[in-house]
């Protein structure tokens, strides 16, 4: 808990009004740097080059802010929310000479913007009201979704709120039109459903509310296929909260065995398999998903993988600076592996709770994904190794013991920081 001496930081008001003040002002400096609003977007047009969009320029707004060295990965969010909800064929790069319709719609490869259609599955719609609507609806719903949850999460632990609400992935990703802070944001509201007073072990629940126990399985289950078809990271967190939910139903099944056959421990047992059977059941349908829209490939995300720690190793050798964006990131992932060995050898000398087990097991699978990243796809540009740390926004925000969450806490506001000091020094340079 937060010293009394903090207790201003237990200001509910305060807490929404600096979130929103650090997201929104980030948002500013982009806008004000780049040229608008519509910079949030990341449209981009590489001359005599690959322009997706000059190749898009029918479902672009007018006068939009058009990035000269090709943009960013939000603009295909875009181009998918457009397709989805507009008259267009969508199309890859490399097969558009197949197509000679002038309605078409141009990404960069099938396999790597198919599979991610749930942010643009929820904002499409706005298309419907014309490019503006969508270019302007797409940054307010990724603000709009982090703040909610951020609110909600805070009212369940104050310290998890304010670590997750300042969280440095969910803010570049806002700043960048990425799915990050909506797929974070609809598994944090998952989790909270299947925990039904927040963050405390379910061990400790003597009962569950009519209408959470009517509901709140499916409704988390689709919060979370949700969740997976945005950003397939998040398939960490639903692994790693199944494999809680089963390894504590074990546990709970031994003390029925034990003499302990209460009617509370039952309805705890059966409960936790039913959030296991619905989590796996979100999970086969979304992998269902990327496995048609072939993610899997050559040309998809999970192609880019490679020897664990190769990429790390490569990266270090070109000796990066341990205060710019990928050197934090470099001491978060040595962060993470002491954090994970200590939680090992303390899960050998005692009973861990179900968040206890959830948090290592995250932490574990995420550690997994990030030493396979290559250096030259991932490490050696910033959004997209930054990205991968997205899962561990979730789990060390759930910490709650006091020294590992205030070291996780000074490493993720440190990177939010420098991520907002980065685009104000840009601004200043600029003028």
């Amino acid at each position: 808990p937060l010293p009394m001496n903090l207790w201003v930081l237990r200001n509910k008001y305060l807490f929404l009004l600096t979130v929103a003040s650090v997201f929104l002002s980030y948002a500013a400096l982009r806008s004000a740097r780049f040229g608008g609003a519509e910079a949030l977007i990341g449209f981009g047009c590489i001359p005599d080059n690959v322009c997706f969009a000059g190749l898009n320029a029918a479902a672009i707004p007018e006068n939009a802010s058009v990035f000269p060295t090709g943009g960013y990965d939000g603009q295909f969010y875009y181009y998918m929310a457009a397709w989805l909800y507009g008259d267009f064929e969508l199309v890859s790069l490399d097969g558009i000479q197949a197509h000679h319709s002038s309605r078409v719609m141009v990404v960069d490869s099938l396999g790597f913007r198919l599979p991610r259609i749930g942010f643009p599955l929820l904002t499409g719609w706005l298309y419907l009201f014309g490019a503006k609507a969508l270019s302007y609806g797409m940054p307010i719903l990724l603000l709009v979704s982090h703040l909610l949850v951020s609110w909600v999460l805070f009212a369940a632990r104050t310290e998890a709120g304010w670590l997750f609400g300042l969280n440095p992935i969910s803010l570049l990703s806002f700043g960048l039109n990425l799915a990050e802070p909506l797929a974070l944001s609809l598994a944090v509201i998952c989790i909270l459903l299947f925990l039904p007073s927040g963050l405390a072990p379910a061990e400790s629940r003597g009962r569950f509310p009519g209408l959470c126990r009517r509901f709140r399985l499916p409704v988390g289950a689709v919060l979370m296929l949700l969740s997976l078809l945005s950003k397939e990271t998040m398939f960490l967190i639903g692994l790693s909260m199944g494999l809680a939910f089963v390894l504590s139903s074990i546990s709970l099944i031994r003390r029925q065995r034990s003499g302990n056959s209460n009617a509370t421990l039952r309805q705890l047992v059966f409960f936790r398999w039913n959030v296991s059977v619905a989590l796996l059941l979100a999970g086969v349908l979304a992998f269902s998903w990327y496995w048609y829209a072939d993610f899997f490939g050559g040309q998809g995300a999970a192609g880019k993988i490679q020897i664990p720690f190769a990429g790390v190793i490569e990266f270090i050798q070109s000796r990066p600076r341990l205060i710019s964006g990928r050197g934090l990131l470099l001491i978060g992932l040595m962060w993470m592996i002491v954090f994970c060995a200590y939680r090992l050898l303390e899960a050998a000398r005692k009973q861990n709770g179900w968040m206890d087990r959830f948090i290592l097991a995250g932490l574990l699978l995420n550690l997994g994904l990030i030493s396979m990243a290559s250096a030259e796809e991932y490490w050696l540009n910033f959004a997209n190794i930054s990205r991968l740390f997205a899962p561990a926004m979730i789990l060390l925000a759930f910490c709650r013991s006091g020294w590992s969450f205030r070291i996780s806490a000074g490493w993720m506001l440190s990177l939010t920081f420098l991520l907002w000091l980065n685009d104000f020094n840009g601004l200043l340079k600029s003028l």
